[in-house]
């Protein structure tokens, strides 16, 4: 039987371009969309003749629909030429099967992406904030263990939010991948490099005292876009993570207020540092999403006394993502506006509220050495991801309370 069903799905070729018709609508077909299903049909021809497991390729491109269209094809090619036979239900049932192993293998790979992803920051490529959340407590742990030295240094680019004034987001995310692979480069095995938030890196140096990461801070300068840092080590700053990450933090912001920040000239002057609770209300003058076959991408444009800040996040091109971008989107545009925020969305949720659809952001936030987690909520009217500004706004940004005057 896996011969037959071999032999009535052949040729691989012609099954992958129908397949990729299918996928790709009206028109010829790209031949990298051909490519790609032929390399699924292939597989699945493979396992049918020799019966060895279905194995896809690490990061294939395919959806869960695109397999439910070749599972449909599949299932017409064999009916059209097993239409008398009596083994028609039976050739059916275990093309099912063959597909259903596909579908495992291929649930299997997009889980071990997600792990992967949920830890990477995808403009950058280093680790983000929960991948240092994960690796740091570890490295601190061996180091006291073994009774050897840790240090972190906080790392931020300087000017970036003038950049993105004056030449635009692109530039901006330019120097940000620069300043990530220039320290990528130089690090050792062993070293972590991590973006926790919008201008914000952290390194963490097993193995390395304060002098050694000064003089490694020194060489970066002559290879990186300007940046400034704080560094802390263990045991001497703190035994917990909070402690070194307080302490590198206190220090990154000596040396700003010591040298000034160096920021490109540009029509537009440096914004101060405002307030976490503004005078007036923080508006969403706009939200856009552009969704590719590669990536998704979410802008937004607030604003506040006059003035715009703009921010966007990207990530992989399924809706579910886009809540998540669009609240990551919003603190970027928070940052740009000049607000003083430490902050990370930790969670979003869109959920039925008696008939109504309500966003929920999580937000975790740190002040001093203070780690806390705020929510917002918003029912969405115009979109999600409109939605998923306000409530990010609600969270960080609440109004102040009415004044009630009793008469």
């Amino acid at each position: 039987m896996p011969e037959r069903l071999a032999a009535l799905l052949a040729p691989e070729r012609g099954l992958a371009e129908l397949w990729a018709e299918r996928i790709e609508g009206e028109g010829r077909p790209a031949d990298a969309a051909v490519e790609r299903c032929q390399v699924v049909v292939r597989a699945l021809l493979a396992h049918l003749d020799t019966g060895e497991p279905v194995r896809l390729p690490e990061r294939l491109t395919i959806t869960l629909p695109d397999l439910t269209a070749l599972r449909q094809l599949a299932h017409a090619r064999v009916i059209a030429g097993a239409a008398e036979d009596e083994a028609l239900p039976a050739l059916l049932s275990r093309l099912d099967q063959v597909i259903d192993e596909l579908l495992t293998d291929f649930v299997d790979i997009r889980m071990r992406d997600l792990e992967v992803d949920a830890h990477i920051d995808p403009l950058t490529a280093v680790g983000n904030r929960r991948a240092l959340e994960r690796d740091l407590p570890a490295a601190l742990a061996r180091a006291l263990r073994h009774q050897h030295v840790l240090s972190i240094a906080m790392i931020d680019l300087d000017g970036l939010k003038a950049v993105n004034d004056v030449e635009g987001h692109d530039a901006g995310d330019v120097r940000l991948r620069d300043l990530a692979q220039a320290f990528v480069h130089a690090l050792r095995q062993g070293d972590g490099f991590y973006r926790i938030g919008g201008d914000e890196f952290v390194a963490v140096l097993p193995y390395s005292d304060a002098d050694a990461v000064d003089l490694l801070l020194e060489r970066m300068r002559a290879t990186a876009p300007p940046f400034s840092a704080g560094v802390a080590t263990a045991p001497d700053d703190g035994r917990q993570v909070s402690e070194l990450l307080g302490a590198a933090d206190r220090r990154l912001l000596e040396r700003r207020r010591g040298r000034g920040e160096r920021r490109p000239s540009g029509p537009r002057p440096a914004r101060a540092r405002r307030s976490t609770t503004p005078s007036d209300a923080v508006e969403i003058a706009s939200v856009t999403t552009t969704v590719t076959q590669d990536a998704a991408t979410v802008e937004v444009l607030l604003r506040h006394d006059a003035m715009s800040g703009s921010g966007r996040a990207s990530g992989t091109p399924f809706a579910s993502v886009e809540p998540r971008l669009a609240a990551s989107a919003t603190l970027d545009a928070l940052a740009d506006l000049g607000f003083d925020l430490v902050a990370h969305v930790e969670a979003v949720e869109v959920r039925q509220v008696n008939g109504r659809t309500v966003v929920i952001v999580l937000v975790s936030t740190r002040a001093g050495d203070v780690d806390t987690v705020v929510s917002g909520s918003a029912v969405v009217r115009s979109s999600v991801a409109e939605a998923c500004g306000h409530a990010v706004i609600q969270a960080l940004l609440p109004p102040p309370p009415k004044q009630v005057i009793n008469l």
